[in-house]
């Protein structure tokens, strides 16, 4: 007959598995840093369109406008202001 001892020392370990993606934030700040970091993301990929277009079309008023305000949103006072 064989001995508990060494029938226990022969199994592997049972390892759990982990999750495939990092758990979401729960505080109410760290989703606020997510909104943000989007938002961000959305400004500049709008910004880079206007300029696009306001390359292919210069004298459109409307764009130039545009991209004003987009500077102005990110923080970029002095862009702004000579966009308008």
């Amino acid at each position: 007959m064989e001995e508990v001892g060494s029938s226990l020392k022969a199994m592997k370990p049972v390892r759990k598995k982990q999750a495939p993606f990092p758990p979401k934030p729960s505080g109410i700040m760290e989703r606020l840093k997510d909104r943000f970091r989007g938002e961000k993301g959305r400004m500049a990929k709008e910004l880079e369109q206007a300029l696009k277009m306001a390359r292919r079309e210069p004298a459109n008023t409307k764009v130039r406008v545009k991209i004003a305000e987009i500077y102005q949103k990110i923080g970029d006072n002095e862009k702004a202001i000579a966009e308008y």
